[in-house]
């Protein structure tokens, strides 16, 4: 009957103190995902693309949406901020952002022509 309980002799390994363990299973995981890091990516795709998933997260978005309305917040608009310009004001503003990206590249070229003299 005592017999299981010995302690371990010269052939068994003592067993490792908890944070060894501890330390040896995150290696374990981490070089399991460095070695897997396509599949994994590739079933999180999978999981996140699902319809009922999908719906599920709009539902939730549209209850948040709702809650925060209620309590009085302004709801701000979906997507990039939109200027209220004319069409003729755009077009303006459109010409002015190409001409000064123009600037930029045509200095950033007059720079690497010095640096490369």
């Amino acid at each position: 009957m005592t017999d299981n309980l010995q302690t371990p002799t010269m052939s068994q390994r003592p067993r490792m103190t908890t944070p060894e363990r501890k330390e040896r299973i995150k290696e374990s995981r981490r070089r399991y995902a460095s070695k897997h890091a396509d599949a994994i990516r590739r079933r999180i795709k999978l999981l996140g693309s699902r319809p009922e998933y999908l719906a599920r997260r709009r539902e939730l978005y549209a209850l948040k949406q709702q809650a925060s309305a209620e309590a009085g917040a302004q709801r701000r608009t979906r997507g990039r901020p939109r200027l209220d310009m004319t069409p003729e004001q755009l077009l303006e503003h459109r010409r002015y952002l190409g001409r000064e990206r123009q600037r930029r590249l045509r200095s950033k070229v007059k720079e690497a022509k010095k640096a490369a003299e």
